[in-house]
Parts: C-alpha cells; sequence; structure tokens
C-alpha cells in the first residue's frame, strides 16, 4: 500500500497544473485512491455455507483485506477524516507491513 500510494502521490503532484477539479463526486482525490483500492475487492457474496471457503485460498476474506489495510495506513484515516476514536483509526498500528 505505502509504494502504491507514494505512486499515486507523485502521479498526482504532476496532474496538479493540469485543469482538472480536486473533488469528484464529493470526494477527494486521496478517497478516490482509497475506494479504488477497496473496489478492486469487491465481489457479490451469496449467503454462506461451508461449501464457499476454499481452503486452498491462503488471502484473508476480501472485507479483511480492504478494512485491515487501509486501518493501519495513516492516510486512510487523514483522507477521510477518521475521528480518533474510530476503529479505522486505531491508537496502535500494525506499522511497515502495508
Amino acid at each position: 500500500m505505502k509504494i502504491t500510494y507514494r505512486a499515486y502521490k507523485k502521479y498526482a503532484a504532476k496532474l496538479k497544473d493540469a485543469a482538472r477539479s480536486d473533488n469528484v463526486d464529493g470526494f477527494t482525490q486521496d478517497q478516490l485512491f482509497f475506494l479504488g483500492f477497496s473496489q478492486f475487492f469487491c465481489r457479490k457474496t451469496a449467503e454462506f455455507t461451508p461449501y464457499d471457503v476454499d481452503l486452498r485460498d491462503i488471502h484473508a476474506p476480501p472485507e479483511y483485506r480492504v478494512d485491515i489495510v487501509s486501518k493501519n495506513f495513516p492516510p486512510f484515516a487523514n483522507a477521510f477524516h477518521c475521528s480518533s476514536k474510530s476503529g479505522m483509526n486505531p491508537s496502535q498500528r500494525c506499522y511497515g507491513i502495508w
């Protein structure tokens, strides 16, 4: 996440001079970055049954992959102005992983 976000910020800085709005549909550019990240993991889910679990998949379910990475990445909390009491802006984070 850190590398992708850094690349996005570098690219966005080059586009600052381009005539474009800082907001799209009420979202800032940083918020749109994180929405794009979460949409990558979107999928339609049906009612859970034990047969839905692929025991060969080593990854966490998509909702956890989005929430855990986002809450441990301070720019996410900054982009969405999450309060310090919010679950998405914890006081203790797992730094360096994402």
